[in-house]
């Protein structure tokens, strides 16, 4: 006799489903950490090299690279030694990447686009 109930484990969350579609207004990367600040206070520390990530209160830190107005996370991409996030402004979209160079990792900037 078949089991009508199956049981799922559901998945875990991934990075890219926890912050797409989120205002992002602040990155800083020190080690291998990056962590990203959002609109509503709250932040998400990303370790780079296991994309293990935890959610924090953005208050935690000082230091941020900060952005004016409010960027939309519109794509995420990870790749092994970069994760890039695609973001759309009011009148401009951008790309923001987080790169290993060597061994360090660093933001990058490019790729924008006005509407």
């Amino acid at each position: 006799m078949i089991t009508p109930f199956v049981l799922f484990r559901p998945r875990p969350p991934s990075l890219s489903t926890e912050i797409y579609g989120r205002e992002l207004n602040g990155v800083f990367i020190e080690g291998d950490s990056a962590w990203l600040r959002f609109s509503d206070n709250s932040a998400f520390v990303v370790n780079l090299e296991t994309r293990a990530f935890s959610r924090t209160p953005a208050r935690s830190w000082k230091e941020w690279i900060s952005f004016p107005g409010w960027l939309r996370i519109t794509g995420v991409d990870e790749h092994p030694e970069e994760i890039s996030l695609t973001v759309s402004g009011a009148i401009y979209s951008s790309r923001i990447c987080l790169k290993k160079q060597g061994v360090r990792w660093q933001i990058s900037f490019g790729c924008g686009q006005i509407f």
